[in-house]
């Protein structure tokens, strides 16, 4: 269980795109067939409800069972306790890299050049993660859609 979406791309991972410009229809078939959970928290979960379209479309992944919430404390403890690794971070999204540490999820979507730096660098997330963008990136699925690490 497994996939971070960032907001920046929320909408084109959770919405179809025109027929031949749908990179993320691999993530919603896994949401559908169960293989995938969306796990999101904290901020990030507040950025989601900031858009009444993606705040739906998260509560019925939720409804379904294909959504994880990590609590905001969880989170606010893994931000505390990895502060000297966060330091080495380019991007402002460390509620992000929270969420990857604090749930096990190693598979993110974004368009954030910088977080995805942070996301691959192994010395604030070990393992690093990957970072799917292309329909070609469909394994990526399969491989991180095992487990969800609750601490």
């Amino acid at each position: 269980m497994c996939i971070i979406v960032d907001i920046n791309i929320a909408t084109d991972v959770l919405f179809p795109a025109p027929i031949g410009a749908d990179e993320f229809e691999p993530i919603r078939e896994a949401f559908g067939k169960g293989t995938a959970k969306l796990v999101c928290g904290g901020k990030l979960r507040d950025e989601y409800d900031k858009s009444a379209k993606v705040r739906r479309q998260f509560l019925v992944l939720e409804r379904a069972g294909r959504a994880r919430i990590i609590s905001k404390e969880s989170l606010d403890d893994t931000e505390l306790r990895n502060i000297d690794r966060f330091a080495k971070c380019k991007s402002n999204d460390k509620h992000i890299l929270a969420l990857a540490i604090c749930s096990g999820a190693r598979l993110l979507c974004t368009n954030d050049g910088n977080l995805i730096n942070d996301f691959r660098n192994k010395d604030i997330i070990e393992p690093r993660g990957n970072v799917y963008k292309y329909k070609k990136h469909k394994p990526l699925i399969a491989r991180h859609c095992t487990r969800l690490r609750i601490r």
